[in-house]
């Protein structure tokens, strides 16, 4: 065989073999192993990315083993997706493997003489399909320099170069992040519209080749009407941005060519200064000082010289001294000087060379050292974190899923990580080659503690959250909890290192708390989780200012918390105490003042305090309106969450309405086919259902389900809820057979995805009994009522709501049998049940009583079923 060389490299596995037989393009070696193996068995060969032959035969281009998988052995490479949803789609662009390309997406037209042979092309690949982070083929050929691919996929498959990935990147932000000059000029030809366009978190093309650093991508930008003085989400513009990455040549042209302004400030009051000083990037420092950069205070109080104390940067201190004139006692907003702050991290040497411009410096302290050690333990210390940045190297795909991943961490969080011992670029790349030293860690306890095994083991833990971080919304809890798990484990590990490593007050052990406390609140850890956070929120009040936006984000941390746990009452508390530092500390119009007003509807909205709730929600709205892109997510999400409120208070119309916004905006930033799209098909039908317009919520409950069918196995339990809903309009259209199919179908999946003594079960066979009843085919409704009420008996939590729902409806059997004596004890049954679990003036107590009594007194003849 062709392989015999290679093969000898390889541990003895047959699965090995055949993934280096698809890699060298082995057909003979491939079929002599695959020949007697069925498809099922061929789709479960995988390697530990998940990813399967065709994704071999793919990223090295070798069409003829795809045509045997495909046409012989008749695999749906649509459903084939690696651990992160990439199918082979998506490793030929990234390998710029056109012609494999072109047949993975017309091999139906290239064979027609097999077609009669072909599953349905309902599930073909095209160019749009997207991965779990939402990224097509054209993204990544963006991402990964893919010329070819890039120029194949707008010019013959007439790819959108507009559409976006779940956290807002277009193709050409990816272009712009990774560097590829020869993708950003074909980008901008195809659409120059997209010049200025900004991702979910207000990140412009040029802000991102700023942080990359390069020169030619920032001149190409600008010449196309780039704008450098979009700002981020956090107000960073692309001088701040040049400033955070060290980026000098970058700094001198922004400042030079397009006159960006050196002062200009960031929401905290941040200058390109502050950031300089921040990365100990000394030639940036000289340059804004040579230009006339001012010293001024963030709005903690910092100056350059601060940061830099508080950083140990003992060149840029004497700078800021020497050259811009930085007075060493100054003080922040905590009281605190630029030596108290050197002293307090262990940086004595400099705390020393500072002193030794006290003198010239004005005389305002008089304070004896006692005094001032007592003022230091006391006061409160704010340090300007040193941001990741957002671009590394080439890896971009999973660099901006990073990015995400700390976003969705915590609003306002920064990832921060030990300054004295952490190699500041330390990325996802650097990561991969140590994989030995990940090996090792993952094998058992280390007994290493330096600051490189903590941002190991942090990236990690980023790392398996980010396998399920994309999926949280549409997939069921026990597919991504082990990736969540796995995650606490590594965040455990990294946060036991800082605990050895760093002083018991440090900002950086608040930060691991908060994360270790979102992990189990996903988790439904809910009491560990309220722990974690208040460990963090206790320790950034004693290192923290009163009003400092950190302690924001621990009050909605913990609010989110009660918020899940149903005590609404201290979920607002503590999102009230959000909101109130939110707005001391940023302007009115910020976002995440946006968020605060969004959280505090939501929790008013549970309680069902509805009108405070629309009010929340439209200040939320109004903020976002004003502050955000117009794609961006949260829009789509806030029109949904008002929808749902109008469905609530009986406005239907207005529900409608702005369900229907939310469609458009998430279609405007996200692909047709989207989770978030199926939920919004799905309230809208049940908006139409309690409308009474049964032909249009079918159509709604219909679309919600072929989406999910193309995004979705056909086991997903999510497409047993759409089944389930299409069965509700079917029962009231009176079209009980086809309300029978559909329930029947959503059990069937329901089945295979939980276990047998599940409450979920017993609602679908009421509603199938319900069905059967209708049909006057007593016995079956019977029987599933039966099994409902056995289910009841074998869980270790009983939804009692449904079993008096089964008890009554057993009930409602007999009386339809006219059997008087043994429907009665059932609708007493009921009755008890609904009693001891619900308020006296709950719904079903009353309808439950009320039958009853019907029953019992009056004429049982002429009582009649409803």
């Amino acid at each position: 065989m062709a392989l015999a060389k290679g093969i000898n490299r390889l541990p003895e596995n047959e699965n090995f073999i055949l993934f280096a037989a698809c890699e060298q393009g082995d057909l003979q070696t491939l079929q002599d192993y695959l020949n007697p193996l069925t498809t099922i068995d061929i789709e479960s060969i995988r390697d530990e990315q998940h990813a399967t032959l065709v994704h071999y035969a793919a990223r090295y281009g070798h069409i003829h083993i795809l045509e045997y998988l495909i046409e012989k052995k008749h695999l749906d490479i649509s459903q084939l997706r690696t651990e992160l949803a990439a199918t082979c789609a998506h490793d030929a662009a990234v390998c710029d493997q056109v012609q494999t390309l072109h047949y993975i997406f017309h091999y139906d037209q290239l064979n027609d003489k097999n077609n009669n042979n072909r599953q349905s092309l309902s599930q073909k690949l095209r160019w749009n399909v997207k991965d779990e982070q939402g990224n097509t083929p054209l993204h990544l050929a963006a991402a990964y320099g893919s010329i070819r691919t890039l120029h194949y996929l707008l010019e013959h498959e007439s790819a959108d170069p507009r559409i976006r990935s779940y956290n807002g990147f277009q193709p050409i932000h990816y272009a712009a992040l990774s560097g590829h000059k020869d993708c950003l000029k074909l980008l901008l030809t195809t659409a120059p519209d997209t010049v200025n366009e900004q991702t979910s978190t207000l990140l412009t093309p040029l802000y991102l080749a700023c942080q990359y650093g390069s020169i030619d991508l920032v001149k190409i930008l600008s010449s196309h009407g780039a704008n450098f003085k979009l700002r981020d989400e956090n107000g960073l513009n692309c001088l701040h941005a040049a400033c955070q990455s060290a980026h000098l040549h970058i700094v001198q042209w922004l400042v030079e060519k397009l006159n960006a302004n050196v002062d200009d400030i960031d929401y905290m009051n941040n200058t390109p200064l502050h950031y300089a000083a921040a990365n100990n990037s000394e030639d940036i420092l000289i340059y804004l000082l040579e230009k006339g950069a001012r010293i001024t205070k963030s709005s903690h109080g910092n100056t350059p010289l601060h940061v830099a104390a508080e950083n140990g940067h003992q060149s840029i201190c004497a700078i800021l001294v020497e050259r811009g004139g930085c007075s060493v006692i100054t003080c922040n907003n905590s009281q605190l000087t630029p030596i108290d702050l050197a002293n307090h991290y262990g940086f004595s040497s400099l705390a020393n060379s500072l002193r030794l411009h006290e003198k010239s410096s004005l005389p305002s302290q008089n304070a004896s050292a006692n005094s001032k050690k007592i003022q230091l333990e006391n006061a409160t210390i704010v340090r300007l974190v040193v941001k990741k940045p957002h671009v590394t190297r080439n890896d971009a795909s999973n660099q901006a899923n990073e990015n995400e991943i700390v976003k969705d961490l915590s609003t306002n969080s920064d990832f921060t990580l030990p300054k004295k011992i952490i190699n500041p670029r330390f990325d996802i790349s650097e990561l991969r080659a140590r994989v030995d030293e990940y090996e090792a860690v993952r094998r058992g306890p280390t007994t290493t503690t330096d600051g490189n095994t903590n941002v190991l083991m942090h990236s990690m833990g980023s790392i398996n959250l980010q396998n399920q971080n994309r999926r949280r919304s549409k997939l069921p809890s026990q597919t991504y909890a082990p990736w969540l798990k796995m995650a606490l484990i590594f965040y455990n590990k990294s946060h036991a290192i800082m605990e050895d490593i760093l002083p018991s007050n440090h900002s950086d052990l608040a930060q691991s708390y908060g994360h270790i406390g979102l992990l189990l609140n996903k988790l439904g850890d809910y009491p560990k989780a309220l722990l974690y956070h208040e460990k963090a929120f206790e320790l950034r009040r004693k290192i923290l200012p009163e009003n400092h936006p950190f302690l924001a984000n621990s009050h909605n941390n913990i609010g989110s918390v009660y918020n899940s746990m149903g005590k609404y009452s201290k979920a607002l508390k503590e999102y009230k105490e959000a909101l109130k530092i939110n707005l001391t500390t940023f302007p009115l119009n910020h976002p995440h003042i946006g968020t605060s007003y969004h959280n505090l509807a939501t929790v008013y909205m549970n309680l069902g305090e509805r009108p405070k709730a629309l009010s929340l929600y439209r200040k939320a709205l109004s903020i976002y309106t004003k502050t955000l892109s117009s794609n961006h997510l949260v829009l789509g999400t806030i029109h949904s969450s008002i929808g749902l409120l109008y469905y609530y208070m009986g406005n239907y119309s207005e529900a409608l309405s702005y369900y229907e916004k939310a469609i458009q905006l998430y279609q405007n930033a996200l692909l047709l086919n989207h989770p978030y799209l199926t939920t919004l098909y799905n309230n809208i039908g049940l908006t139409y259902l309690a409308m009474g317009s049964y032909s249009k919520a079918l159509l709604s409950h219909q679309k919600a389900l072929e989406i999910k069918q193309k995004i979705f196995s056909s086991n997903y339990s999510t497409i047993a809820i759409s089944y389930k809903n299409i069965g509700n309009v079917y029962f009231e259209m009176k079209e009980y057979s086809k309300a029978l199919s559909s329930y029947e179908n959503a059990l069937k999946i329901r089945k295979k995805n939980i276990p047998f003594d599940n409450n979920i079960l017993i609602n679908y066979y009421n509603s199938i009994g319900l069905t059967y009843l209708h049909m006057n085919e007593h016995t079956k409704a019977l029987s599933c009522y039966e099994k409902a009420i056995s289910i009841c008996y074998k869980t270790h939590s009983p939804d009692y709501s449904e079993m008096a729902k089964s008890y009554y409806n057993i009930g409602c059997v007999h009386l339809k049998e006219k059997k008087y004596s043994k429907a009665f004890p059932y609708f007493y049954r009921a009755r008890d049940i609904a009693q001891a679990t619900f308020p006296a003036d709950h719904p079903s107590v009353r309808q439950y009583q009320k039958k009853l009594v019907n029953f019992q007194y009056e004429n049982a003849s002429s009582y009649i079923f409803i």
